[in-house]
């Protein structure tokens, strides 16, 4: 049994999880791990009954994904484990904790994916069950080129730019910015495409939250010229939206309970 988690940062407020307060304890220190900036923090995950068991040990920014794993025998997790958060791991002492706490991991307590536990946000998780279940799925965008002018004035475009505005954000992966642009200019600069030629770029990989329904789109402004330096421009918009298929109980349609992505 496994579980997968995103370092988000945050002090304690930012839990959200029906666990039992008595049983998810947190607590923050120097104002808890940080929420901006791309220092590394160290992580240390083991169990509370001071067997030596060490769920997951290293540095992680923000960000940054992780998986509580028993490497020993048993492979199950504690009923509960102690995550500590340490500023850097040149000072594992007391001084140096920004966040500890104690997770209940075990099915006596409920947990979802998306539930957050101080610093960290719960994504997926893999048992003998159901095996992996994760509310994240990365999916390549791979653009292609045509030069489609196949009429009398066809000409040899040379391309310039190529730039793609989305709604993707940060938490979209490391290849989105949070302004959401993507930028294949450097991989178009100068190329030259003639009628009927086709260009395919690399894949670029987002990752799609699909606990969130959500429409994407992506606008892309093609810059070029001719031969004899007539400049030329195209543009094209796609769309999608990617969410789970929820299955409600019967006689009640979800359609009708939840919102339209577009609003």
């Amino acid at each position: 049994f496994t579980m997968g988690f995103r370092y988000q940062g945050g002090d304690c407020s930012r839990s959200f999880n029906i666990q039992d307060p008595q049983i998810f304890q947190c607590e923050s220190f120097q104002g808890g791990p940080p929420t901006s900036g791309d220092a590394f923090n160290h992580f240390i995950v083991t169990d509370i009954k001071g067997l030596g068991i060490n769920y997951f040990t290293g540095d992680l920014q923000l960000g940054e994904d992780f998986t509580m794993a028993n490497g020993g025998a048993p492979t199950l997790l504690g009923a509960n484990v102690n995550v500590t958060i340490y500023e850097s791991a040149d000072n594992i002492s007391p001084s140096g904790i920004l966040q500890t706490m104690v997770i209940h991991t075990s099915c006596s307590q409920v947990t979802f994916l998306k539930d957050t536990y101080g610093a960290i946000q719960l994504l997926s998780f893999n048992n003998t069950l159901q095996g992996f279940r994760s509310c994240l799925v990365d999916i390549s965008l791979t653009p292609g080129i045509e030069n489609v002018l196949e009429n009398t004035g066809a000409f040899t475009a040379i391309l310039e730019s190529l730039v793609s505005f989305t709604n993707f954000d940060s938490s979209n992966g490391p290849n989105v910015g949070d302004d959401g642009i993507l930028n294949y200019t450097s991989a178009v600069a100068g190329v030259e495409l003639a009628p009927g030629d086709v260009l395919e770029l690399p894949a670029t990989v987002i990752s799609l939250d699909l606990a969130v329904r959500k429409e994407y789109t992506i606008f892309s402004i093609l810059q070029g010229a001719s031969p004899d330096g007539f400049s030329c421009q195209d543009s094209n918009t796609t769309s999608f939206i990617a969410a789970t298929t929820l299955i409600g109980p019967p006689g009640v349609d979800l359609a009708d309970l939840l919102p339209d992505p577009r609003e």
